[in-house]
């Protein structure tokens, strides 16, 4: 695989889109997502076999509905895979949620993942997804290990950031400057995304001093 160029069958962060139209980068995830919306990954590398499926960690809160669809080259290319969602159980309620392939890609691509629904409101937040080869494991998706590395954007000036998560502490490792930072922030409930939010504002703030 050529450098640069991000692999389909390991996990891509919703995130690290190189264009959000519509979407809200809340943390590790993208939110506020619905109709007529899309995120577009450029050069991801399909290799030389088709996928079988596409593995999304998803999840809605919303009295709506709606597609989740990925598509190749542009909003309305050519369609690879897609699924409906619904109310998971609320919007911190992720589903790793699999959905067939009918369509082909090989080679490398720009990856587009639209949202299509008659609800007018937002339905759907995605966390990150995978494709999968045949006769080869379900990507691991989940958030439920024991604790999970995941590379985010930090807001605050800071370079970059690492997050472990962990039951009701997260431990964020900030970089800045070239030097790296950790502080452990804690909640008392369930982590929201506002807790998480200020979590991680706190933490820049942190390595900044």
């Amino acid at each position: 695989m050529p450098s640069g160029d991000r692999g389909a069958y390991s996990a891509i962060e919703a995130e690290s889109a190189d264009v959000n139209t519509g979407g809200l980068i809340e943390g590790g995830h993208v939110g506020g997502l619905g109709n007529g919306d899309w995120l577009a990954f450029n050069n991801v590398d399909f290799g030389n076999t088709t996928p079988m499926q596409v593995h999304t960690l998803a999840a809605g809160g919303s009295s709506g509905s709606g597609l989740v669809r990925f598509r190749l080259d542009s909003p309305t290319g050519p369609l690879l895979g897609d699924f409906a969602i619904a109310d998971t159980g609320g919007w911190n309620s992720y589903r790793s949620i699999p959905a067939t392939t009918p369509g082909t890609a090989t080679g490398v691509h720009t990856l587009y993942i639209t949202f299509e629904s008659g609800y007018p409101g937002d339905y759907v937040n995605i966390d990150r997804f995978a494709f999968q080869k045949q006769g080869t494991p379900i990507p691991d998706l989940s958030n439920s290990a024991a604790a999970v590395q995941q590379s985010v954007v930090a807001s605050g000036g800071a370079n970059s950031s690492t997050e472990t998560r962990g039951t009701n502490c997260r431990t964020f490792a900030v970089k800045v400057h070239k030097k790296t930072h950790t502080s452990t922030q804690c909640t008392v409930g369930s982590w929201t995304k506002s807790a998480v939010k200020h979590a991680k504002a706190a933490a820049v703030r942190a390595a900044r001093q």
